[in-house]
């Protein structure tokens, strides 16, 4: 029996849970939660999806950024927009295109976070020296 459930959590799919996509997108931008969509949309052979997630989460930062800037927004309101970004890839866009509920397996967010940490450190370099 113990055999038997080892081998029907294998077969599930690995993916990033909705809260790392959720962090990654009020955190950072929504792309970053795009970009862990995309790769749980391709571990699911849906890359169109996949595709069609990063570009409108592309989009949106573009939209939101313009506006921002036409507006001359400050910091607290970008956040919010991070978190309505957030919110459209968490409810609508995974209970869509993800129709596994509760029957995959955590994928490890430590890459992405190495990078995302390394990115970061290189831009406050940047910043820094300019």
């Amino acid at each position: 029996m113990n055999d038997f459930l080892d081998e029907t959590i294998e077969l599930r799919p690995q993916l990033y849970s909705k809260l790392m996509v959720l962090l990654f997108s009020v955190f950072l931008t929504p792309i970053g939660g795009a970009m862990l969509m995309f790769v749980n949309l391709i571990t699911l052979k849906k890359w169109q999806h996949g595709v069609g997630v990063l570009l409108l989460s592309v989009m949106y930062v573009w939209i939101s950024s313009l506006i921002a800037i036409q507006f001359g927004v400050k910091n607290g309101v970008t956040f919010l927009g991070n978190f309505i970004g957030a919110y459209l890839l968490i409810h609508p866009v995974w209970n869509k295109t993800i129709t596994v509920k509760k029957e995959y397996r955590y994928k490890n967010p430590f890459v992405p976070i190495a990078v995302a940490v390394i990115l970061m450190i290189i831009s406050l370099l940047y910043v820094v020296t300019a």
